[in-house]
């Protein structure tokens, strides 16, 4: 089709849609089915029709290389988080951004210097991140020198274009306000897993449960499952077995194993975890979990790949997303992707 002057009326004309579905399309404003969104972003290629942004980065010479490293391994929680961020490459295929994903285990330093490597080869104008806290880890991270979203976890790196996440403090308080509901006898016992105590964000959680907890509750022990299924099965079944305990809660990832490990125990214990994995939400179905609190981890990964567009293509000011922590028990519905 010829190049030609047109307005948004045409182009949803055109694309057999309507111009508020045109305008939301172009602005990214809220959901549109994803065979519509390519219709019309068809019809803007073809018409000419350009708004500055567009006409941009459809004109440009060359694709922006989005570098993305995302902790999916011996990691079932960030399984969701690239789930969102595969969904949101869909969702802004056709404006010239090329995403690079490097998986990789937050445990193993050598496992994201070998992917900062990687993506220094083939040079990154912006970086998506998930990493562990540690300083070495910053700073190899320091060595891609482009703008960096830090996803999941708040790190102290340059650079920094906004943080992806959620309040972690928030959920250890809402942790303690639900062990206070369930644990009512005197010297309730409490057994904490933790992935690991150089997780900033996981420790944040624990001072919010620790500063919400009744007097009547006593944290008996806590222990780090490095946010690993199999070795929370090790860690907990030792809890379990070495020490009394009324309630654990989980306050990181790993948790499938541990709650094999309490099933395998036989004990009744009022359980508490963070996420909403396969393994947490058979667990609030048979009763084994009481109660869950989500953090969003699809809406994370989505928003992590709407904020590279917003950043390269539109360049918009960029602020933090911070999700909202939200509570699940056993009758509650949690949606596919959230």
């Amino acid at each position: 089709m010829k190049k030609q002057n047109i307005t948004i009326k045409e182009v949803a004309r055109l694309a057999k849609t309507s111009r508020g579905t045109v305008d939301r399309v172009i602005n990214n404003r809220g959901s549109v089915n994803s065979e519509v969104a390519k219709r019309v972003m068809d019809v803007i290629k073809e018409t000419g029709y350009e708004k500055s942004f567009i006409a941009k980065r459809l004109s440009s010479d060359r694709d922006l290389n989005v570098g993305v490293i995302v902790g999916t391994i011996n990691n079932s929680f960030f399984q969701d988080v690239l789930t969102g961020i595969r969904n949101g490459i869909n969702r802004y295929y056709d404006y010239g951004l090329n995403f690079i994903i490097k998986e990789v285990d937050l445990n193993e330093n050598s496992s994201i210097y070998k992917a900062v490597d990687e993506l220094k080869e083939v040079g990154c104008d912006l970086l998506i991140v998930t990493a562990s806290d540690n300083e070495m880890v910053c700073k190899k991270i320091n060595e891609l020198k482009c703008k960096k979203v830090a996803l999941n976890r708040d790190l102290k790196i340059e650079d920094k274009l906004c943080f992806i996440g959620s309040d972690y403090y928030n959920c250890g308080c809402l942790i303690g306000n639900l062990f206070n509901l369930t644990l009512t006898k005197e010297n309730s016992q409490l057994g904490i897993v933790i992935g690991s105590v150089d997780h900033v964000g996981q420790l944040n959680r624990l001072k919010g449960l620790k500063n919400t907890l009744n007097n009547n509750i006593s944290i008996v022990k806590f222990v780090e499952n490095f946010d690993n299924d199999e070795f929370s099965y090790k860690v907990t079944k030792k809890l379990i077995n070495e020490t009394h305990l009324d309630a654990i809660c989980f306050i990181g990832a790993g948790i499938g194993g541990g709650l094999r490990a309490i099933s395998e125990s036989q004990q009744k214990l009022e359980i508490i975890t963070v996420d909403q994995s396969k393994s947490v939400k058979e667990g609030l179905k048979n009763g084994t979990v009481t109660a869950t609190i989500g953090q969003h981890p699809y809406s994370q990964g989505f928003k992590s790949v709407e904020i590279a567009f917003n950043y390269l293509v539109k360049e918009l000011n960029i602020v933090d997303k911070i999700y909202e922590n939200t509570v699940y028990l056993k009758e509650s519905i949690i949606p596919e992707h959230n």
